[in-house]
């Protein structure tokens, strides 16, 4: 498989995982679709490691704020913590399909440094990734 096979079997599972709505109310239809562009934003760039609120409020011409508040209502999280799970997906993939080392999974998947990827990966999951990969190697 490769990298764009994965990244797309990642994005149906995280459009399938998504928590339901937290506000009942309906968006304008342009609003909707602004929300959705967002998703695919993050998910073809979340492995830039500089990707903020402010980049992804741009890209769907929203202030950042308003950005958050529409995203939170819309899917029941913020868009950081979305796009942390999209990238700790990405890292389990990889954790789970390929040799190549921690620090380079880290730079692959957009984190910042080791550090922050080991203490967010360990919080989402449960077990550190070495633990995870012993434990699920293909």
């Amino acid at each position: 498989m490769n990298y764009l096979d994965a990244t797309k079997m990642l994005q149906t599972w995280m459009l399938n995982h998504i928590p339901e709505p937290h506000d009942s109310k309906k968006f304008r239809p342009d609003i909707e679709r602004r929300l959705d562009q967002s998703l695919a934003f993050m998910h073809s760039n979340f492995d830039n490691n500089k990707l903020n609120g402010f980049d992804m409020a741009d890209a769907i011409h929203l202030s950042k704020y308003h950005f958050v508040r529409l995203f939170k209502r819309k899917f029941g999280t913020t868009p950081y913590q979305y796009l942390t799970g999209i990238r700790i997906e990405a890292a389990k993939k990889l954790l789970r399909s390929s040799p190549f080392s921690i620090s380079y999974i880290v730079i692959e998947t957009g984190f910042l440094n080791r550090s922050s990827f080991s203490r967010l990966f360990k919080n989402c999951v449960g077990m550190t990734s070495s633990a995870y990969r012993k434990k699920f190697t293909i």
